[in-house]
């Protein structure tokens, strides 16, 4: 018991087909009401914002008003922190589903493949830009004794230009 290693790969399993096609549809429309919520909670989160943003710029300055204001503040920040962790649970759940329906119509390996690919993709493209960058910074290094040089030849050649006149 204490030198078995629990099992955390998933293999193809074995499904009921008729089961497996009302469940696949169920955990679909699960998705996309999900979608639906989240676009909802998007929308309240843009609103929560429209109120902050005319509390802080209204033009009254009177002490009630004041008072208006952080009671505005403290319930949009309030309202802002909820629809944020429910956006937050509501994607976790959607990815959840999502993985379920992946699991269940074999495209789970195809999808971590494709996020490996992206994975790497991004981390040479920055690697890329690394290299130009510290290529850039030693050329400008390795440039400075010539661009001294050209300076300090144009300033001789103007005070001998000077002399002559």
């Amino acid at each position: 018991m204490l030198f078995r290693s629990s099992k955390k790969t998933y293999s193809i399993q074995r499904v009921d087909q008729y089961q497996n096609e009302n469940s696949i549809t169920a955990l679909i429309e699960r998705v996309k009401y999900l979608e639906l919520q989240i676009a909802e909670v998007n929308k309240a989160i843009l609103e929560a914002q429209v109120v902050r943003i005319r509390s802080l710029f209204s033009k009254e300055k009177n002490f009630l008003i004041g008072i208006q204001k952080r009671m505005v503040e403290s319930n949009v920040e309030r309202s802002m922190k909820w629809h944020l962790y429910r956006l937050s649970e509501l994607k976790k759940e959607q990815r959840d589903v999502q993985y379920k329906i992946d699991l269940f119509t074999g495209q789970i390996w195809p999808k971590r493949m494709a996020g490996l690919i992206r994975l790497l993709l991004y981390m040479i493209s920055t690697l890329i830009v690394l290299a130009i960058l510290i290529m850039g910074i030693f050329a400008a290094i390795y440039l400075i004794p010539i661009i001294g040089i050209i300076i300090f030849t144009f300033i001789i050649f103007n005070r001998l230009s000077n002399r002559v006149k």
